[in-house]
């Protein structure tokens, strides 16, 4: 039986959940098992589901679960759209809906005197193994954006510059943290920051993972932000590889990286005591 920490408040947290790929009653008892467990909050990094019902899933989740649900955007979310029109519906649908928190837009959460919620949606960065074969994957010519680009290098361009963007985002959440005196903040994002939070490293097929599975160029910038600032311990906590992954950076940074829930294992999320 699980034992509540004295004094700490309990947050569930879920990635890759693909909503769109799951039977309607299995998504039922998903919301039944959420509400059941009343968290004081839930933490969705990235792949909700496609971007022609990523809206529809949160609105459903909204509606049933009343705690407040922290979200990022994988690049699943964005099938069928085009980057700017997904964000104007995500805007749209948290204005409507109070307990819908975009990280990416949302700024520093307090979850207590001592812990900080950031985060950002992030991309891939297509570095650390053989960016042509980007070309084998599926996001280019399922979102819009990439799909009327002429080549693939300008695709990868764009990757890199919005895993530049992601990486100047979380710099100036995590130092407005820091500089609120956050002893712990915690960043939710959904591609991992580390080759080595990966399961791809050593393996023969890491020249094609790697440069899609990892944002390499967010992962230097918490590490230099908290290297920095030795006494602050940063957490942060992704998806996307559907692999469960722990690993330290350093003393005060750690990255764990959650297997997808969908189909049958939609309840095994993680739960952390805050």
């Amino acid at each position: 039986m699980e034992t509540e920490p004295h004094h700490k408040k309990r947050y569930l947290w879920l990635t890759d959940t693909h909503l769109d790929k799951v039977f309607p009653w299995t998504l039922a008892r998903f919301i039944l098992h959420i509400i059941k467990e009343d968290p004081a909050g839930i933490f969705l990094t990235g792949d909700i589901s496609n971007g022609l019902l990523t809206c529809w899933h949160l609105k459903l989740l909204a509606r049933f679960i009343k705690c407040p649900i922290y979200f990022v955007l994988g690049n699943h979310d964005y099938f069928f759209h085009s980057l700017d029109g997904m964000h104007a519906k995500i805007r749209k649908l948290c204005a409507e809906h109070s307990n819908l928190i975009w990280m990416t837009e949302a700024g520093i959460i307090k979850l207590n005197d001592e812990f900080a919620l950031i985060g950002t949606d992030g991309w891939y960065s297509a570095e650390n193994g053989n960016p042509e074969y980007l070309r084998f994957t599926f996001d280019w010519f399922m979102t819009e954006d990439f799909r009327r680009m002429p080549s693939m290098n300008a695709r990868i361009d764009k990757w890199r510059a919005m895993a530049d963007w992601s990486a100047l985002d979380i710099m100036g959440k995590l130092e407005g943290a820091i500089a609120q005196d956050y002893k712990n903040i915690i960043i939710l994002t959904h591609q991992p920051p580390w080759i080595e939070a990966t399961r791809d490293v050593g393996t023969i097929l890491e020249k094609y993972w790697l440069p899609y599975n990892t944002n390499i160029r967010l992962g230097k910038v918490i590490e230099r932000v908290m290297g920095a600032h030795k006494k602050k311990h940063a957490t942060v906590l992704s998806g996307h590889c559907h692999t469960d992954n722990w690993i330290y950076v350093s003393r005060n940074i750690e990255c764990k990286v959650q297997r997808a829930k969908y189909f049958g294992s939609l309840r095994n999320e993680e739960v952390i005591w805050i």
